[in-house]
């Protein structure tokens, strides 16, 4: 392997790592193109309740501007008992919510005569997608 050669790999990378926000479809080369909930402290094991993180996840994507929050696999709870929106997450205007396949979000058992996972009010432009439940 030539010096020439080696330099030119390292150019390559070096360059497509400079832009790769752009390669994961953002056009704006410091804005991410998601946010994940488990970088907010979600756990998807079933047990725990996360709806504060899952939220935590949703306000920060709208606050940057971030498009999408994705919901990788795992059994996410979320509860809606005592919630002033009357549902247990807050969607805002302008994002997509991924729920990904092998993912499910379950809300926790209540007295409430009624349930919402998901507050979506005087919002545009919002898309849930994905293979999850």
């Amino acid at each position: 392997m030539t010096i020439r050669y080696l330099l030119a790999v390292i150019l390559f990378f070096a360059l497509l790592l400079g832009h790769m926000p752009t390669v994961l479809g953002s056009s704006d080369p410091g804005q991410a193109a998601w946010v994940n909930v488990r970088d907010y402290g979600a756990l998807g094991d079933g047990a725990t309740d996360d709806t504060a993180s899952i939220q935590a996840a949703i306000d920060d994507a709208h606050a940057r501007g971030v498009p999408t929050v994705v919901i990788p696999a795992g059994h996410y709870m979320v509860d809606s008992a005592g919630k002033t929106a009357a549902a247990a997450l807050r969607v805002r205007s302008n994002l997509t919510i991924e729920i990904q396949s092998g993912a499910t979000v379950e809300l926790f058992p209540n007295d409430q005569r009624s349930h919402r996972m998901f507050y979506v009010l005087q919002c545009e432009n919002v898309t849930f997608q994905g293979g999850g439940t």
